[in-house]
């Protein structure tokens, strides 16, 4: 009898001191210690949905009356994107645009995400082609259209 209640004992110990990881919580707002998922030094996001179509607009209120560039989505983005050029026929159309980052607020009730350029005019394209991130951990994206 002993030795059944000690091998229960060593059994019930060693389930014990094997399990801390796997029964451990942490407590609320402690990282836990360790890397994130990613093993990396930063914390990855979830992959972004891509634009799958875009239309420029030269000035109707939305944006000061400055151009605009709207980009639909399937499914809402919940990072903005930063639009970082424009291309005209194959060359930049602005030799100094800063990124500029979306507005997903209005995304809801308007159906796009609206880029508003500095500039309030976009020339009459045969085909434009916008480069941006969907998110900073994101590759740079590239879409094409005619306007």
């Amino acid at each position: 009898m002993k030795k059944k209640l000690f091998s229960f004992a060593l059994l019930a110990l060693s389930l014990c001191l094997f399990s801390t990881n796997t029964f451990a919580q942490t407590a609320p707002g402690d990282s836990g210690g360790g890397l994130p998922p990613d093993g990396g030094g930063t914390v990855s996001e979830p992959a972004q949905s891509l634009g799958y179509h875009f239309t420029r607009n030269n000035g109707d209120g939305t944006c000061d009356m400055k151009a605009q560039i709207r980009l639909y989505y399937t499914t809402a983005p919940t990072v903005a994107p930063v639009l970082n050029q424009i291309f005209y026929n194959g060359a930049p159309l602005y030799t100094n645009m800063l990124p500029v980052t979306g507005n997903i607020a209005d995304y809801a009730t308007k159906g796009y995400v609206s880029f508003c350029l500095s500039t309030s005019n976009i020339p009459p394209a045969i085909k434009l082609t916008l480069e941006y991130r969907a998110s900073a951990s994101q590759p740079q994206i590239t879409i094409s259209g005619t306007d």
